[in-house]
C-alpha cells in the first residue's frame, strides 16, 4: 500500500469515527439548552432544602440547651418530629407538581415554628436564628420561611 492509500484510509476512518460524535454532540447541547428553567427551578428547590436543614440544625441546637438545663424537651422534639414529616410530605408533593398541597404542608411548617419558637420563649432560651423565622413569618416579609410561599 502507497502512502496516498494509506492516507485516504485513515481519513476515511477519522471521518467514519468523528461524524456521529458531532451529531452526538449537536443533539446534546441542544437537550441542556431546553434545561435552563429546570435548572433554576432545582435552584429554588434547593434553596428551600438548605433552609429546611438549617431550620432542623437550630431545632436540634435548642432541645440539646434546653436539655443541658433539665427542661422537658419531648414537646420540642414532637415538633421537630411532625416538621420533618411535614418537610417530606411537601418534598413528594413537590414532585407530583401537587401545589396546594406544597402550600398546606408549608403552612403547617410555619406554624410547627411559631409553637416551637414559643415553647422556647416560655423557656427563656432564645435563637436568633428561629427568631429571625418567625419574625419574617409574623410580619410577612421576605425572608426565610415566607420565602418558600412565592
Amino acid at each position: 500500500m502507497g502512502k496516498l492509500e494509506t492516507f485516504a484510509l485513515i481519513l476515511l476512518v477519522l471521518t467514519l469515527v468523528l461524524i456521529p460524535i458531532l451529531i452526538l454532540g449537536d443533539n446534546m447541547k441542544s437537550k441542556t439548552e431546553g434545561n435552563a428553567t429546570d435548572q433554576n427551578n432545582n435552584d429554588v428547590n434547593s434553596l428551600s432544602e438548605i433552609k429546611d436543614v438549617n431550620m432542623a440544625q437550630e431545632m436540634q441546637k435548642a432541645i440539646d440547651n434546653l436539655e443541658l438545663k433539665g427542661v422537658d424537651t419531648s414537646e420540642l422534639k414532637n415538633l421537630k418530629t411532625e416538621y420533618a414529616a411535614n418537610n417530606k410530605e411537601e418534598e413528594l408533593a413537590l414532585i407530583e407538581d401537587d401545589f396546594e398541597s406544597v402550600l398546606k404542608y408549608r403552612t403547617q411548617k410555619e406554624e410547627i415554628i411559631l409553637l416551637f419558637a414559643d415553647i422556647l420563649q416560655q423557656n427563656s432560651y432564645f435563637s436568633f436564628n428561629i427568631y429571625e423565622y418567625t419574625k419574617n413569618i409574623k410580619y410577612g416579609q421576605e425572608g426565610n420561611i415566607s420565602y418558600f410561599n412565592k
